[in-house]
């Protein structure tokens, strides 16, 4: 065996990869395999580099990235270690690393198409230096006074560079056939990167994407080969595994015809955004302008919602779902679903490694601001991805702020992103970036052409009581009732009281349920209120509050609401003989006046006590108020 061969890259046997240079191999197989995509084209696109270019520095980066190893100190602590005389971690390699990348490239020059090839290297250098840390702008920028300190552990790699190999002479066995002399200049190009690429430049620009993408290629390869391939390699989504219905309703025909990259989807409740998203998100993998889906939500609910709707309909294959909640929800799951989720772990779902990712709106935000450990080799896979932001309307201002700043930030990098909606305002509708979006909106009609009105809607000048729920109880064919309150503790009150005083079944939900007991009350309600579920003998009442606007696909008789701004009530009335298109049940073909014996009038009743009351929890404060004045002008 030659000394080559007797150098270690970890101190743990593994079905292969134990040995360095043929770990580095591997690795940078790996590597390559993950950014060969055209969606890795389309996102280096706005910069002077090919596809060829990215493999390229890939590839030396992960033949280079444990050369640190190599280094006498390393591999004696790990000898050490096989042997049981010395525990903790080994010593820091990153830095060694990264000398050595940056002393092989001025000897073994990178055959890229760029003139300049400066960009690429420090790229190259930082990726290396970095692949165990986390990338961030105090990390790359940092400067010698006392208004900026980096970590005590980068800095200790930092020192390491300089202390250990500044005077000495190694050999980078095999890998290029040079021997490199590792000197101060490898301290001083650090020092120059961070003090000279300037954020809002174009070589920082370009720097900060090359980076990001080279590290994360590089992280990914490095745990599934060091896993023995246990740890997956992230996968890209082929437009075949999306499976869409063959009969399309008219909004969804007309998204059959959308090509654009950057989309704003405007349909009602029960008009198929959802199946919608896979089209464009199918249009987008076919342009090669994505290699894999990810759906923002504004909630958990409705992320858990999606990813078992994505799966019971295998509209999507291999979905992974994650927000902080997910572990907890997936063991709710049924067995056909948990073989999914078992395949992507819960780091491969946080890094956007499956084909199709549901998470909530915040990761994404997240991973776009490098805000959690390694969001930087989660960001590469997301800055691949086509971004469907659901329910777009629930968000307040802040957020909404926050969005478009992704958007933004997606649009530099030619990201392509669908926002889906039922009541967006016209004034942000009209904000960058969603007024330069190719606009789709629903005609409105059913799949017939006939324009969809499944529900009347009346008001009344009191205050929604118990009484009034009563009134419905019995009434023929009106077997499911569905009454929202605008708070938790009137809607708690009044599921209370009608469960004193009738023979009804009542169901209370809101926010107030932990996760594992939401995710519980949420099958029970679907059971029963669910649009596929069949005509009850016994009258079933939901009181609720608003979280049944944006969690909940329910299909009630009969809607009594307390008064709310117009948005609130179109969405609670979404939940309102959901897949109907006349308002009575005698002219309407849907599934559910199919099941009607007799006649049923469909309305949502608004009471509307602006007379009666000083408040307006939690849409307007005490009257007189500015919050008064604009809650009751969006009111019903």
């Amino acid at each position: 065996m030659t000394e080559r061969d007797q150098l270690l890259a970890k101190t743990k046997p593994r079905p292969s990869g134990e040995e360095l240079f043929s770990h580095m191999s591997d690795v940078a197989n790996a590597a390559e395999q993950i950014v060969d995509t055209p969606a890795t084209e389309r996102l280096i696109q706005p910069y002077p580099v090919s596809l060829d270019d990215i493999i390229c520095l890939v590839r030396r980066g992960a033949l280079l990235h444990d050369t640190g190893k190599a280094h006498p100190d390393w591999q004696a602590e790990a000898q050490r270690t096989i042997q049981g005389r010395r525990n903790g971690p080994l010593p820091h390699h990153s830095a060694r690393s990264a000398a050595y990348t940056f002393e092989s490239l001025r000897h073994v020059p990178l055959d890229l198409s760029a003139d300049d090839t400066e960009p690429y290297e420090v790229a190259l250098t930082l990726a290396v230096l970095h692949h165990h840390t986390n990338l961030s702008q105090e990390r790359m920028l940092m400067k010698n006074d006392d208004t900026v300190r980096p970590d005590a552990k980068h800095q200790e790699m930092v020192d390491a560079l300089a202390r250990h190999v500044s005077s000495s002479t190694v050999t980078i066995p095999d890998v290029y056939p040079v021997e490199t002399t590792i000197t101060d200049n490898t301290r001083v190009f650090l020092d120059n990167i961070r003090t000279h690429y300037n954020p809002g430049t174009d070589k920082y620009d370009l720097v900060g994407a090359l980076t990001t993408l080279i590290r994360s290629a590089i992280r990914q390869a490095d745990i599934h080969v060091s896993s023995g391939g246990s740890v997956p390699l992230p996968k890209t989504l082929n437009a075949a595994n999306i499976n869409l219905f063959s009969s399309l309703r008219p909004y969804q025909q007309k998204i059959d015809t959308i090509s654009h990259t950057i989309c704003l989807g405007l349909a009602g409740c029960g008009e198929g955004k959802t199946h919608s998203a896979c089209q464009w998100g199918q249009e987008m993998i076919e342009q090669g302008a994505a290699d894999r889906l990810v759906f923002a939500m504004p909630t958990q609910v409705t992320g858990n919602n999606l990813y078992q709707t994505l799966n019971k309909e295998r509209i999507a294959d291999d979905v992974g779902l994650y927000h902080s909640g997910s572990e907890l929800a997936l063991e709710e799951i049924n067995d056909e679903q948990r073989e999914v989720a078992e395949y992507f772990p819960e780091r491969s779902r946080r890094w956007f490694q499956a084909p199709v990712t549901v998470c909530t709106v915040d990761h994404v935000l997240r991973t776009l601001l490098n805000a959690y450990p390694d969001a930087a080799t989660a960001k590469a896979n997301l800055l691949r991805s086509a971004i469907v932001f659901d329910e777009m309307h629930v968000y307040d201002l802040h957020l909404v702020g926050n969005i478009l700043g992704a958007m933004q930030m997606f649009n530099k990098n030619d990201v392509p992103w669908y926002v889906m909606t039922a009541t967006l305002p016209e004034q942000i509708q009209q904000t960058f970036p969603l007024d330069d979006a190719a606009r789709i909106v629903s005609e409105g009609v059913d799949d017939q052409r006939r324009v969809r009105q499944p529900f009347t809607v009346e008001t009344k000048p009191q205050k929604l009581d118990t009484a009034d729920v009563i009134d419905y109880i019995g009434t023929s064919g009106m077997s499911r009732i569905m009454v929202v309150k605008n708070t938790v503790s009137e809607a708690r009150n009044l599921a209370q009281a009608l469960t004193d005083v009738t023979n009804a079944s009542v169901t209370y939900y809101s926010s107030e349920f932990p996760n594992i007991d939401r995710s519980r009350k949420e099958t029970e309600i679907q059971e029963t209120f669910g649009t596929d579920a069949g005509e009850a003998e016994r009258t079933h009442v939901l009181v609720t509050t608003q979280v049944c606007e944006i969690s909940l696909d329910l299909s009630a008789d009969v809607l009594l609401t307390d008064i709310a701004p117009m948005d609130a009530i179109i969405q609670r009335a979404g939940r309102l003989h959901r897949k109907g298109h006349a308002p009575v049940s005698e002219n309407c073909s849907c599934q559910q006046c199919s099941r009607k014996h007799d006649s049923l009038s469909y309305r949502c009743i608004v009471f509307s006590p602006l007379d009666q009351v000083t408040c307006l929890y939690p849409y307007a404060s005490e009257e007189g108020t500015d919050s008064w004045t604009v809650g009751t002008s969006r009111l019903v």
